[in-house]
This record gives structure tokens, C-alpha cells and sequence, in this order.
């Protein structure tokens, strides 16, 4: 299967005036690809993720320079990509055009195409391209290269100039799928509903002639734009029908589902993904979490431990199966295996493991040796020069009993200079939490939702928490298992002993730098075992 990401070509014109060409022979050429048996696109939005991410994406940069670092990282084994020169003083704007595939492991390269006509020759120029890097490549996207033109300046445009130019794009070419699906996405990013109506009319009203690939993807866009998680996983799986072989929508799909709690589908889709990518150990890591979610204890540790053998050098594979082994109450297990992930890697999650340790001793009612790894873990982050760590480590402070102290760290945030205000506020939520837990301040400014159930438990009224509790449990994911261990108290003291079992079952993965704890509702609790 190759990866491939189709860049911008680079403009060697003088002036800058054809420099849309670049953009438009990357979106014509990644288009005819899409969907083929042996090429997984990787979306233009992807790489911009990753530009953003390195801080690359200046927007007069060349396609080549500016792209292929992004592309390489989000995963890419096919490069294509090229460079032109218009000259506006022979007659039809004279385009010569090199085109070029790069494979990337073994950085070997090889030309495919070079040639010369006029800008008019552009979607025949595209065309040949994708036919050179795959003979089953689609149909050209547009038959317009006025249009194609129009979307290629909005999608090098900002998000709020770019509308015009897609909506050129469609009245010159009513069929045009990708300039719908944009204008979609603006509509979305402002939450207007009546311009995606429109859109989805105008769409409707094409019939056939807009492709099922980008009916699928505008379908997907609505999901997203009435915020409806169920909705939202089936547009994906109805767009990975389409794009079998496409791993990155295979695994925005998982995700999904591993997010609505869908774990044996995700599970489905991880292995998927895995036979598609053989040579990327990550998706066993994401399998071994949905199997462990499953509650599938011997299908998730041989998935974690596929992973760790895929991924030899990596500290994150060795914590991952600690994790299962806390998942699965095996505390002195994954004690070890957090100790030897920090081991190889201290700064994984900014030190992270530690404080998972501290988690285990804890869920062996050894306080005392918590104690020990937390403040180990503040004197090695102090060293690092980790300002958060504090922030980090207060929340078991707090539960192993040290609650004076745990605020102090946090208080500090408040008063202390250059904090950014995202960390000043999360300690303030934090404090604003505990106080409100301690009966010695008002409801924080937080969901009705969860203050609510919350403050039921707070009162021991476990029989009107319950329902709370169940509402919470049904709208979150699997990294709040904490919600479903609270639940799981509830029921129990509301006298449910055998449904609060299928829940009891399972220890909640420690998250270390999660924004607010409110772990003390269930870890004693569980511990005992009451």
C-alpha cells in the first residue's frame, strides 16, 4: 500500500502570478488517486496538521520545502510532487511541467512526466500524472480548469476569504464535489446551518454528478455540524466502504468509535488498520486499548505486547501494557512496568509513570509508598525544570491526604508570574472543585450536569445519584472510566450489587495530567472493595 501525499508543485515563474497552478495539479492529481486500490491519500488537511504542528507553513512558501517534512511525519512513503514555469510571452501562456515520485524509504526518486503545452493543458497534464503514479486512477475531479483554478485559490486562501472562490469553483462546475465539501466546512466553522442546507441542496439537485466519495464527506461534515457522535461514526464507516484501503480514514473511524464506546468495532478497525500498515506499530497500541476497553483481557495484552514487540525502543509501548495491567487490577504488575517505561524514558508524559506509580501504591492501600513516588516525582520534574509539575501531582496529594498542601501548590498558580491563563485557570477549577467537595464553597462553573451528580454523592444520596451518574456514563468516553466507577458505587449503595459489578470490574487508567481530578469519589472505594 503506498501512503502517498501529493504537494504543492513549485512555482519557478518570475512574479508569482501562476503560482495557483501549484496547488491546483496537487488537488487534480490527489483526487484521481483517492480511492485506488493501491494508493491511500493522505488529505491536504492532514498535512497542514502537521505543518502547524512544526510551525512550516509560511503561505508563499514552495510546495516542496514548505510540505514534505509534514507530509513525511503524517506518515507518507509516496511523495509526489513537482516544479513549472509559466511564460506569459508565447502565445497561450507556455507551461512546462516536471513531475516527480519520491519514495521515501528508500529515497530513490523517479520522473513521472515532463513535458511542455499551455496552461489550457493543465487538467491533461494532471491527468497523465495520476496515470503515470497509478493506472487506475480515477477520472479528473473537474472538467474546468477555470474551475479547478477558483479551488485552488480558496484553498490557499484564509478560511475567511476562501468562500468566493470555492463558490466560483461550483457555478463553473455544478458537478465540482471538493468545493461543495469546503464550503460545507466554512459553514460548519461558523455553525451555519442555513448555508449548509443550501449546500446540501445544491448538492442534492447535482444527482449523480457530484462522486459518492464526496456525497460521503459532506454527509460526514453534517454529522459533525449537529454534534451527533452516533451520526458521526456512521458517515465515517459508510466513507470507509467507499476508501477500503484508505488507512487514515480507517483510523479516524476507530477513533470514533473508540470514543462512543464502540469497542468491538474499534477493535475491528485497529486490526484493519494494522494488516494495512504492518510496518506502524501504533495501531496495535490503539488495539490493545479498545480490547482492554472490551474488557478482553487476553486479546489486549497480546496487542500490547505485539506492540511493544513492533516498537522495540519505545518506552510508550511498555507503558501501555501497564496500563491493562491497572485496567485489570494487577497493581504490582503495572507498578513494574510504569517503573520500567520511566526508566527508559523519564520525560514520557512529562514524567508521567511516576506518578502512575504512585496510582498503584494507592490501589494497594499503601499510602505511605504513594507518597514516596510523589515526591519523587516533584524533585526530578523541579530538576527538569517542569513548572507543572505541581499541577500535576496535587490531585493525589489530595487523596493520599496531604489537602493543605495540595492547594498551597495550586494557589500558587494563581499569584505566580507568567502563567499562561489556560494553567492559571485550571488550578482555580481545580481549587473551585475541592471546596466545593468540602462543603466550604458554591457549585464550581461547571456542567449542571455533573455539579448535580456530584453533589449527590457528596451528600451520600446514592439513590438519587444514580440516575446522575448512569445519564454522565452514557455521554462519555473510555478515558472517563472514573464516571462508570462512580456509577458503579452508586449502584452498589443503592443495594444494584450485580449490575454495579460489570462495572466495579475494572480499575480506572490513571491520567496524570488530566485537567481536573476528581478521583477521591471512587478510589477509596474501590480499594476496600465495599
Amino acid at each position: 500500500m503506498h501512503r502517498v501525499a501529493v504537494l504543492r508543485f513549485e512555482d519557478l515563474s518570475a512574479g508569482g502570478a501562476n503560482a495557483w497552478v501549484g496547488r491546483a495539479l496537487s488537488d487534480e492529481i490527489a483526487g484521481q488517486l483517492e480511492g485506488t486500490r493501491h494508493h491511500a491519500v493522505i488529505p491536504l488537511a492532514a498535512i497542514r496538521r502537521f505543518e502547524d504542528a512544526q510551525g512550516v507553513r509560511p503561505a508563499s512558501a514552495p510546495g516542496i520545502s514548505a510540505e514534505r517534512s509534514a507530509a513525511i511525519a503524517g506518515g507518507a512513503n509516496r511523495i509526489v510532487t513537482g516544479y513549472y514555469w509559466v511564460d506569459p510571452n508565447v502565445a497561450g501562456d507556455r507551461l512546462a511541467l516536471t513531475a516527480i515520485e519520491e519514495n521515501t524509504e528508500t529515497r530513490k526518486e523517479r520522473v513521472l512526466f515532463s513535458g511542455s503545452g499551455s496552461l489550457d493543458d493543465l487538467l491533461h497534464f494532471g491527468d497523465e500524472i495520476a496515470h503515470a503514479e497509478d493506472e487506475e486512477a480515477r477520472p479528473p475531479i473537474t472538467g474546468s480548469a477555470r474551475a479547478l483554478r477558483a479551488y485552488a485559490l480558496g484553498v490557499e486562501s484564509s478560511p475567511e476569504q476562501a468562500a468566493p472562490s470555492f463558490e466560483e469553483a461550483v457555478r463553473l462546475d455544478p458537478d465540482f464535489g471538493p468545493p461543495y465539501v469546503a464550503l460545507a466546512g466554512i459553514a460548519l466553522s461558523r455553525h451555519d446551518r442555513a448555508a449548509f442546507e443550501a449546500i446540501e441542496q445544491a448538492v442534492r439537485a447535482r444527482g449523480s454528478g457530484v462522486t459518492p466519495v464526496d456525497r460521503a464527506l459532506l454527509n460526514l461534515e453534517e454529522s459533525r455540524l449537529n454534534g451527533d457522535a452516533a451520526t458521526t461514526v456512521d458517515a465515517l464507516g459508510a466513507l470507509v466502504k467507499l476508501l477500503p484501503a484508505d488507512p487514515f480514514r480507517l483510523r479516524e473511524l476507530a477513533d470514533a468509535e473508540l470514543a462512543s464506546n464502540r469497542y468491538a468495532e474499534a477493535a475491528d478497525h485497529y486490526r484493519k488498520l494494522a494488516a494495512l500498515l504492518p510496518a506502524t506499530p501504533e495501531p496495535l497500541n490503539l488495539l490493545g486499548y479498545a480490547l482492554m476497553y472490551a474488557g478482553d483481557e487476553p486479546a489486549a495484552t497480546k496487542a500490547f505486547a505485539d506492540y511493544r514487540r513492533a516498537a522495540r525502543n519505545s518506552a510508550n509501548a511498555i507503558d501501555s501494557g501497564g496500563d491493562a495491567q491497572f485496567f485489570f487490577r494487577h497493581f504490582g504488575d503495572a507498578e513494574k512496568s510504569y517503573l520500567a517505561a520511566y526508566a527508559k524514558e523519564p520525560n514520557l508524559s512529562d514524567g508521567g509513570d511516576l506518578l502512575k506509580t504512585a496510582w498503584c501504591r494507592l490501589m494497594m492501600n499503601d499510602r505511605a509508598g504513594a507518597l514516596q513516588f510523589v515526591n519523587r516525582f516533584l524533585a526530578e520534574r523541579a530538576r527538569a525544570g517542569d513548572g507543572l509539575a505541581p499541577l500535576h501531582a496535587a490531585p493525589i496529594l489530595r487523596v493520599v491526604g496531604q489537602k493543605q498542601q495540595a492547594e498551597r501548590m495550586l494557589a500558587a498558580y494563581g499569584g505566580a508570574d507568567g502563567v499562561p491563563t489556560a494553567i492559571r485557570n485550571g488550578a482555580a477549577m481545580q481549587l473551585e472543585w475541592w471546596r466545593f467537595l468540602d462543603g466550604t464553597g458554591p457549585a464550581p462553573h461547571a456542567p449542571d450536569a455533573l455539579v448535580e451528580a456530584v453533589a449527590a454523592v457528596r451528600h451520600n444520596d446514592f439513590r438519587a445519584a444514580t440516575p446522575l451518574w448512569h445519564a454522565l456514563v452514557e455521554k462519555t468516553g473510555p478515558t472517563d472510566w472514573w464516571i462508570r466507577t462512580v456509577y458503579a458505587r452508586c449502584l452498589r449503595e443503592s443495594g444494584q450489587t450485580q449490575e454495579a459489578a460489570r462495572y466495579s470490574q475494572y480499575a480506572p487508567v490513571p491520567i496524570p495530567n488530566r485537567t481536573v481530578s476528581l478521583d477521591e469519589l471512587w478510589w477509596p472505594w474501590i480499594v476496600s472493595g465495599n
